[in-house]
């Protein structure tokens, strides 16, 4: 699993959690950490939305997409991105 995102106190807590859970997880802050993090099997991508220096996870995606469309035996991890949770409060 891929986590990316700029702000480090979220990004230790979500890898922290996961990691508790189960699960083996990458962390990074942009989109050059999540392509060097490529080197690894990645299932799911965790990606926040705004990044710093103007990125976004869009751009991450797309970055890691194309990557892995020249990589042979490579399959697009399935993402979730941060931005797309909405929370209601009850009625």
């Amino acid at each position: 699993m891929l986590i990316v995102d700029n702000e480090p106190h979220i990004l230790d807590a979500l890898h922290r959690l996961l990691v508790d859970w189960g699960a083996d997880v990458v962390a990074a802050k942009n989109t050059q950490d999540a392509l060097n993090a490529l080197s690894q099997p990645i299932d799911l991508m965790i990606l926040d939305y705004q990044l710093d220096n103007g990125e976004t996870g869009i751009d991450v995606a797309r970055a890691i997409r194309q990557s892995l469309a020249t990589a042979s035996n490579a399959n697009l991890p399935g993402i979730l991105n941060l931005s797309l949770i909405h929370i209601s409060e009850p009625t």
